[in-house]
């Protein structure tokens, strides 16, 4: 059967639609109530209409509650999505962040040396973080020259600083400051800005029965100290309490 086209045709039909069931439920409770009994246009229309406003009613109330299911469901559906989609923006953010500013990584300085050279010493300042580094600086203080030769302090002599520009994951660039000497022991302190914040590095070599060892601890520039990496050698004299002292060692008059 060709349906008319138009409003007025969609609208019968989407009543057909609603209220087939209703109309056929009525008219078999309508027989059924009036089989063996008098029947009047009042008994009959009287049993119809409430036989046909109870099904619709009900058949409406069943869809209602089918409806509601599937939108609360769907609902569900929306809010995990959602949650996901907040979760992974959240985290491409943060990996884009950590990219622009290298994260919560940092650099180390470990020096390359050769105690019997009265050379400069080569320090090699590495990427130890996830991302690249950038707008790396270090300054290196001496402070055993410092101590030893108070005013006697050039430009370059006992402090320098070096811009190291972009280091990427697991790479090194290298400068060079310092000498070894003859002393027992040495002392410097490097400070290692970035674009996300500063280090602070304490580096100590000690001579010890005709060897050379070197200790170093970096730590997070701020008010609680954070210690982020720490290598002190077996045989480092240590405190009463067990642990290496970091400050920095009076002089030695035996020392020279």
């Amino acid at each position: 059967m060709k349906l008319p086209s138009g409003t007025i045709a969609k609208t019968i039909f989407q009543l057909l639609k609603e209220f087939w069931f209703p109309f056929i439920s009525a008219c078999g409770w309508t027989a059924l109530v009036l089989w063996d009994e008098p029947k009047d246009v009042k008994s009959i229309g009287s049993n119809f209409v409430t036989a046909f406003f109870f099904v619709s009613w009900m058949t409406g109330q069943i869809f209602r509650v089918r409806k509601q299911a599937g939108v609360e469901a769907s609902f569900e559906h929306l809010q995990v999505r959602l949650g996901r989609m907040i979760d992974e923006l959240n985290d491409k953010t943060i990996w884009t962040i950590n990219h622009i500013t290298g994260g919560d990584g940092y650099c180390h300085a470990l020096p390359k040396y050769n105690w019997k050279s009265q050379y400069k010493m080569d320090w090699e300042v590495t990427n130890c973080g996830d991302y690249s580094m950038y707008e790396v600086t270090v300054t290196i203080d001496d402070l055993d020259m410092k101590f030893r030769r108070p005013g006697f302090e050039a430009p370059g002599m006992f402090t320098l600083t070096a811009s190291l520009g972009e280091i990427p994951t697991g790479a090194s660039r290298m400068f060079e400051f310092g000498s070894v000497g003859h002393e027992k022991s040495r002392s410097f302190t490097v400070i290692i800005d970035s674009r996300n914040g500063r280090v602070i590095q304490d580096v100590r070599f000690i001579r010890n029965a005709g060897s050379t060892d070197l200790a170093y601890r970096v730590t997070r520039d701020g008010e609680v100290l954070v210690v982020l990496e720490e290598y002190i050698p077996e045989h480092f004299p240590l405190g009463e309490d067990g642990k290496f002292d970091w400050s920095v060692p009076e002089l030695n008059e035996n020392d020279g």
